[in-house]
């Protein structure tokens, strides 16, 4: 159940009302660009569908992003519950993030937009490296 990764602040905060609903300018899509939208949060959220990583591996996943960037984007995500953060007591520090439940439920958006993605590419004949990733089926 999604409220249990949830302080009662955030449940608070993410409350929507049947009247916010049926506003014309409430927007499901805003709620989950918020979520996953950004520069970061979806590259995140797809290295970590192949299972749980260190930190030190994320940042060398994604060599472009700054520290204090990918801070901020796991720290996000934790607090929206789509990832969850284990801290192994050992010498030195050992912390990895996985996908939560709420995470998982993205896998098959995620995978899907990385294929769109790559379709995309393919047809604009934009050759780069950067794109060669490997499949995610």
């Amino acid at each position: 159940m999604k409220d249990d990764f949830l302080t009662k602040q955030q449940q608070y905060e993410l409350y929507v009302s049947e009247k916010e609903i049926a506003s014309p300018t409430y927007c499901l899509l805003t709620t989950v660009s918020n979520l996953i939208g950004g520069k970061w949060k979806m590259q995140v959220l797809t290295h970590l569908l192949s299972g749980p990583v260190r930190f030190g591996e994320m940042k060398r996943y994604m060599p472009q992003i700054t520290e204090k960037m990918l801070i901020q984007a796991l720290r996000e995500l934790e607090t929206d519950g789509l990832i969850s953060r284990k801290q192994y007591e050992e010498v030195p520090p050992k912390v990895e993030y996985s996908l939560t439940q709420i995470g998982e439920d993205l896998r098959p958006l995620l995978i899907g937009l990385v294929n769109w993605g790559k379709q995309y590419v393919s047809t604009k004949k934009e050759a780069c490296s950067f794109w060669d990733i490997p499949s995610l089926n």
